[in-house]
């Protein structure tokens, strides 16, 4: 009988396969280091996400936070109806909340604070800063992102029914991690293959990006700050990643092929 697993897998695979996309990033320090298990990932997220809001924008987030649980637990002052609502609070040296999970509720929490950042750079005041384009690209980002793993963490513990290393803060989560009586839950593989492209952007600037589609729609995008002549080198070896990216590619079309043939070998043998 066919495994449902597997062609899941198959699925994701194949969605996985409509599309190419290679970034080339600058960024400020790589560490060299694979995705650690999602529950670690989704908190390095957070956090990196908290960081850029506190040192590079100078958002409060400690206020905005509180400002957000009063608005979820009924408590918020009288005109306080929505997120709209919130009001960002902007100073230097402000710290990130030390009770910062990778659950949902924090996720949601990141995501009205960007979107505060970004509808009050349409109007700031002056005493408040106005951000670098690059920065608020970085805030687009985060605001998008963590509408999608606001969705994607929620799905993940509804599914498990149970998910000890979710909703946790740093400490607790790295306590669990050590402890050989928990058990990291499944989590789909289309899933676990966006954390990861989350994770590894962070807070990076994207400066060159080229998307191929299965249709032969080719799109390449550079930072419009980038000096292509002065950048050379770098273009060069944008240009090469792609050409292996594509080989990739289509050395990934061939095994989805092969396994596909196999799954039928199995189910209509002799065909």
């Amino acid at each position: 009988m066919f495994n449902r697993g597997w062609g899941a897998r198959l699925k994701d695979l194949g969605q996985d396969l409509t599309n190419i996309e290679v970034n080339t990033i600058l960024a400020d320090g790589m560490t060299g280091r694979k995705m650690p298990p999602y529950p670690e990932a989704l908190y390095d997220i957070a956090d990196r996400y908290a960081h850029c809001l506190v040192d590079d924008v100078g958002l409060d987030l400690i206020d905005f936070f509180n400002q957000a649980r009063a608005l979820e637990d009924g408590r918020a002052p009288g005109g306080v109806t929505s997120a709209s609502d919130l009001q960002p609070q902007f100073m230097a040296g402000t710290a990130v909340p030390e009770a910062l999970t990778n659950g949902a509720e924090d996720f949601r929490r990141l995501r009205w604070a960007a979107k505060a950042v970004i509808d009050h750079q349409k109007r700031p005041s002056p005493r408040d800063p106005v951000l670098e384009p690059e920065v608020l690209t970085i805030v687009n980002r985060i605001h998008r992102h963590c509408g999608q793993l606001e969705l994607m963490v929620g799905k993940l513990v509804e599914e498990a029914g149970a998910n000890d290393l979710i909703g946790v803060d740093g400490d607790a989560l790295y306590r669990k991690l050590r402890d050989p009586k928990i058990q990291l839950p499944d989590a789909p593989a289309v899933d676990l293959t966006r954390i990861r492209k989350i994770w590894e952007l962070g807070v990076d600037r994207i400066v060159l990006q080229s998307v191929l589609q299965l249709d032969g729609d080719i799109v390449f995008r550079a930072d419009k700050n980038l000096d292509l002549k002065a950048s050379e080198a770098l273009v060069k070896a944008h240009r090469e990643f792609v050409e292996l990216g594509v080989n990739q590619w289509r050395a990934m079309f061939e095994l989805l092929a092969n396994l596909m043939g196999s799954v039928f070998d199995r189910l209509i043998p002799g065909r």
